[in-house]
């Protein structure tokens, strides 16, 4: 699935639409599934905690598994079950997302 060459938001796409259990890719996904991995996926992108946290609320258990599944393959990382504990980790998602987007080089 990801190669040395691969655009690291492709590779984001990849693991979410996995996470959600259709690893062909977004094009073989029900239309509202599609639509939300497709908001969870400009989530991650924007570092949107409003909006993860929106998705990634404890009543969306599809969305939380395939949001586990990018965070780790082996499935060791489980979100809490709480609204305030989910929230915390997004919280320091997010901040670790910003950081890494600050360091990366000016493209151009």
């Amino acid at each position: 699935m990801q190669t040395e060459n691969a655009n690291p938001a492709e590779i984001l796409l990849g693991k979410l639409t996995h996470g959600y259990g259709y690893p062909q890719g977004i094009d073989t996904m029900p239309p509202g599934l599609s639509k939300t991995c497709q908001k969870l996926y400009h989530a991650i992108l924007a570092a949107d905690r409003s909006m993860l946290e929106a998705i990634l609320h404890p009543s969306n258990p599809r969305s939380r598994e395939a949001f586990e599944t990018l965070l780790s393959d082996s499935g060791a990382v489980r979100l809490p079950k709480t609204v305030k504990g989910t929230n915390e980790l997004i919280a320091g998602f997010v901040s670790r997302l910003q950081s890494a987007f600050a360091q990366e080089p000016a493209k151009a």
